[in-house]
């Protein structure tokens, strides 16, 4: 993609310029934003950095790369929130729109580089404006350890034979003063990993521990600066230790292709897509002979009849359920379908007086995955202006439903909702940004949620720096068990991560859903693989860490090993076969997720009833909610089953084999999410007619 480099002339922007060029990316121009009053240094701003503004004036005369400059206020940093929606037109960010707006239509660009490393406020805001524009947001240093990324940077030369030479022209940390202005990156390095173990400061200066000036780059084809000599321009007794600096520079020319410089910066460090832990598993896995033990599966082929149910909704907690809401006209075309679909769930939030932004998570089954962007149009056009943090979702293809689609939701019944979750939308190496309009995680900041009880969006497994499919659907016909072990693989690492960034390790219920597109292998390899490393990744200590395997290129909050999870936690998982999956992807990953698991079983109990009652979880509130997963091998037990669970509030999502159903009353439950699927199991890879996720609160 053609695009524009947002840039302050610190490392960050310069380093992600570099990593977006080595990913495939066509530099296009550059784009600054300096302060109106030219003499001033410092702007005061929540987003922009702009010390040292006064050398990019001079670009032209080191680069061949266009510069555009757009002038902003100071103190036009009006909506501060950590999450941005467009309220004032005079906010900076505003600016930000203009000016890329005016950059877009001048050079056609179709993306933004910006170096943001852990600043969600800065991403946020970048994001949302492309979003309008219509423009990727490239972000390969998000969520990059700092002491990696630092070192890598220290090091760019020698790995590239190509310069990066950054200045320190700031500093506003304990332990840095006056005398580091005008440092390079080499030379500070050292004190700032020493300053880290001393007071936790961040050695790439994300917390504003210092501001760098880029002095020579390798998009500098036409020259660089040399540093002449340092003015300070700020001392301690006057701004509490924060001391910045300008620089005197010269010009030395010097002639470069850039055309040459995609193939140079091959060599520049990056992260593997699998770190240690998960390369281990990935080779352990290969190394079990799934062919040994396997059960004949009881798969039906034979056509059925589809069963009919309504649209219902019930409450648990202070959530409403809002389940299977089909057309309600079969006959009509697709977006009408979709048209009856959202309207039934706008009347029910009107009756209710729910705003659409109370919504946290959304299911959305698809008859034919064909029609996908089409309700998928439709599907935006209902949650436009729900602001900055939409529902996560779970997409699947099913023919096994009445119309073109099924939508469920859930939502939050208090209605001065604050939501926290993830929404990244930037391309980078950390994992896959939302491909739709939803978040990757979402949850209630609710009175008695202090857990962060919440919602994971589906994963699949897509490369994160190039959001392709690590196998591609092309090459179906040639698909084996090792391909199917790496996407398995790399759908738990990307699950995995999420977690990890949201130091959230717990998980309350699974699905895991593989695509009956992929008919190479037999399910029974597909359901052996699944569960084989769904117990690896649950009991850590069956792990066999490959020690020969060095993470050098590591993310900030990644592990060397997985959290020992409570072995409560591995039994509530359901393994679904559909049809289809987003993007012709193999298999799909979703849940719900908990901080802690403050879970505790009667011990009274024998271990085969602890199984069966799954995970306790005591709210704020001191409400005890329980979570499980269960198999029923009749309809007759499981409406005997059902019977005993009403006098509970509970809400449950039904995964069951059309065939199998014998009895209607089946259907009339109202708390119920009914979902017809070709093969379902539980976490031991036993196959059921019906598998149920069910939650309920314990009085």
């Amino acid at each position: 993609m053609k695009f524009v480099g947002l840039v302050s002339g610190g490392k960050d922007s310069h380093y992600n310029i570099l990593h977006s060029i080595k990913n495939g990316h066509s530099l296009t121009c550059l784009a600054n934003l300096r302060p109106y009053d030219k003499t001033q240094q410092e702007l005061n701003s929540f987003m922009f950095q702009t010390c040292g503004h006064d050398l990019l004036t001079k670009y032209e005369l080191v680069t061949s790369v266009p510069i555009e400059f757009h002038d902003i206020h100071e103190h036009t940093s009006e909506v501060t929130t950590l999450t941005y929606e467009p309220t004032s037109k005079t906010d900076e960010i505003e600016m930000l729109y203009i000016f890329l707006k005016n950059i877009k239509e001048k050079y056609d660009i179709e993306a933004v580089s910006v170096g943001a490393i852990l600043s969600s406020y800065q991403r946020n805001r970048v994001e949302e404006v492309c979003n309008r524009l219509n423009l990727k947001v490239l972000s390969y240093l998000w969520q990059r350890d700092q002491v990696d990324l630092m070192r890598e940077m220290c090091n760019f030369e020698s790995m590239t034979n190509m310069p990066f030479d950054a200045k320190i022209i700031k500093t506003a940390a304990i332990g840095l003063n006056s005398e580091d202005l005008g440092k390079s990156l080499q030379q500070i390095y050292p004190k700032m990993l020493k300053l880290n173990k001393m007071y936790d400061v961040h050695v790439c200066g994300e917390g504003g521990e210092f501001e760098t000036i880029v002095l020579d780059s390798p998009i500098f084809d036409k020259g660089y600066f040399k540093l002449k000599d340092i003015t300070i321009i700020n001392n301690s007794d006057e701004n509490d230790d924060v001391y910045s600096c300008m620089l005197d520079v010269e010009v030395v020319e010097r002639k470069r292709d850039l055309k040459l410089l995609p193939t140079t910066l091959d060599n520049i460090e990056s992260p593997n897509l699998l770190s240690k832990k998960w390369l281990s598993i990935e080779e352990q896995t290969n190394n079990v002979d799934f062919n040994l033990d396997l059960q004949e599966l009881d798969i039906s082929t034979q056509e059925t009849i589809l069963h009919e149910y309504k649209m219902n909704v019930c409450k648990v907690g202070g959530v409403l359920h809002i389940q299977n809401i089909q057309p309600q006209n079969l006959s009509l075309d697709l977006d009408s379908q979709c048209s009856q679909v959202f309207k039934q769930l706008f009347d029910v939030l009107r009756n209710y007086n729910i705003s659409k932004r109370q919504i946290l998570t959304t299911s959305l089954i698809i008859k034919n995955m064909s029609n996908f962007q089409n309700i998928n149009r439709n599907y935006v056009k209902f949650f436009s202006g729900i602001g900055a943090l939409p529902p996560s979702r779970a997409c699947l293809g099913s023919k096994l439903i009445k119309g073109e689609l099924q939508l469920s939701v859930v939502l939050s019944l208090d209605d001065k909702l604050e939501k926290d979750g993830l929404h990244v939308q930037g391309i980078s190496y950390w994992n896959p940004c939302n491909i739709g309009p939803y978040s990757q995680f979402i949850y209630p900041k609710a009175k008695g949620n202090n857990n962060r009880i919440g919602y994971m969006a589906g994963q699949i497994p897509l490369i994160p720096k190039s959001m392709t499919l690590l196998n591609s659907f092309d090459q179906v016909e040639k698909y084996g068990l090792q391909n199917w072990i790496k996407d398995v693989v790399l759908t738990f690492r990307n699950y995995d991560h999420l977690k990890n960034t949201l130091n959230i390790k717990c998980n309350l219920s699974t699905t895991i859903y593989i695509s009956n597109e992929y008919k190479t292998l037999s399910l029974s390899e597909k359901i052996q693989v699944v569960k084989y490393i769904w117990d690896v990744t649950c009991n850590p200590y069956k792990i066999n860490i490959n020690d020969d395997i060095v993470d050098s290129n590591r993310f900030y909050y990644e592990k060397e090993t997985f959290d020992e999870y409570d072995d409560l936690c591995l039994n509530n998982l359901c393994i679904i076969e559909v049809d289809q999956l987003p993007a012709h992807a193999s298999i799909e990953m979703g849940g719900v997720i908990c901080q802690n698991m403050d879970c505790r079983c009667d011990d009274d109990l024998p271990n085969l009833e602890k199984v069966i009652e799954g995970v306790d979880l005591y709210t704020d509130e001191n409400l005890k909610y329980n979570f499980s997963t269960r198999s029923f091998n009749t309809t007759d037990e499981f409406l005997s089953f059902m019977q005993d669970e009403y006098k509970y509030p509970f809400q449950g999502t039904v995964y069951f084999k059309n065939e199998k159903i014998s009895n209607s009353q089946f259907f009339e439950f109202e708390n119920l999410e009914y979902f017809a699927v070709k093969n379902a199991f539980d976490y031991k890879g036993t196959s059921s007619p019906i598998v149920m996720h069910l939650k309920k609160i314990i009085i």
